[in-house]
This record gives C-alpha cells, structure tokens and sequence, in this order.
C-alpha cells in the first residue's frame, strides 16, 4: 500500500470519577463520530474499557497497544489502521503528569508499502506517534506551588522525543505529539 495522506485525530473521551461521563447515551455518538471520520491514527486520552470497546466497534480494522500497565487501558492509548500501518514498538515516559496511570505513550509505526522494499530499513516509511494528557490548571499540586505544571511537562516531552527520535536514527522519521495539553 504506498500512502500520500494520512488522517489523525486526538480525542479525550471524558471521564469523572473513573468512569465514562453520559454513559451509555454517549456510546452511538462516539461511534457516528468514529465511522464519519475513520481516521488512519487515532490517540486517545481518558480512556476506560468501555470506551475502548467502543472504539474497537467502531474502528474494527485498527489495532492498538496490548500492554499490562494499566494506563494503556485506562488513562491512554494509540489505535492505528492495521491495513496501513505495522508496529514496529512501543512505549511510555514517565513526564512527570501528576495523574497516576498517565505518562507520554508512544509507537512507532511502519507504513505498508506494496513495494517489494517494504523490508529494507532505509526505505522504510516511519511514524513516530504519541500522545499525553498533560496535568489540569486545577490539580492541588498546581494550586499549592503556583507553578505551571504544564510547562514542565512539555519540557519533557520535547526532550523525550528527542531521545526516541535520536535512538531510532532515521533522519525521515516523522513524529506527531497528540494530546489534551489542558492550557
């Protein structure tokens, strides 16, 4: 498959209390939304199994991360087209997001290529895909210090990919940051 486009989306699926707001009179409309727009990527934050059932509903041909830390099922996760894309590997940085389960999740990503070069490395088309649900402008930590968590977080993050991006070392390595940055 030779790609000229690919479509993202970044999408907090909003949860109070550990669950699903609205729920379930909002589970037909997240999948209208998901069926409409079939995007090629998608990140997701507040993510719960409920949601991520949803998801898999309506996005049947895209994988996603299978990992055993709770956040990748319950805080974030990344669902990519599996006609499109093969992983190639994962991961997460703890950036220093106040929220327990939630960290700076990534994967990299492969584009199918239907050209016999689709193994050879040097040829090989890379995404580098992440996402993060910075901290809220509310949480106490903020409210006690006075200090913007959020741009501490972002610091991290640059300086994260930066690491990916110099360990993978493929100068066409192309990188997307999705998230809820809460500014």
């Amino acid at each position: 498959m030779d790609v000229s486009r690919v479509s993202v989306m970044t999408f907090n699926m909003c949860k109070t209390e550990g669950f699903p707001i609205n729920w379930p009179q909002r589970r037909l409309p997240i999948i209208e939304c998901l069926t409409a727009f079939t995007p090629d990527i998608l990140c997701i934050q507040e993510l719960h199994p409920l949601l991520h059932d949803t998801i898999v509903e309506a996005l049947p041909t895209h994988a996603f991360i299978q990992d055993e830390f709770a956040g990748w099922q319950n805080e974030g996760n990344i669902y990519w087209n599996s006609n499109m894309f093969t992983m190639l590997d994962y991961g997460m940085v703890d950036i220093g997001i106040m929220e327990p389960l939630r960290r700076l999740f990534w994967a990299r990503l492969s584009i199918k290529s239907s050209t016999s070069n689709e193994t050879n490395q040097q040829n090989r088309k890379e995404i580098l895909v992440s996402t993060a649900h910075y901290t809220w402008e509310g949480h106490e930590e903020e409210r006690k210090t006075d200090i913007n968590l959020r741009k501490q977080q972002t610091r991290r993050t640059v300086s994260a990919l930066d690491e990916l991006i110099t360990r993978f070392n493929n100068p066409y390595l192309a990188v997307l940051f999705m998230g809820d940055l809460n500014e």
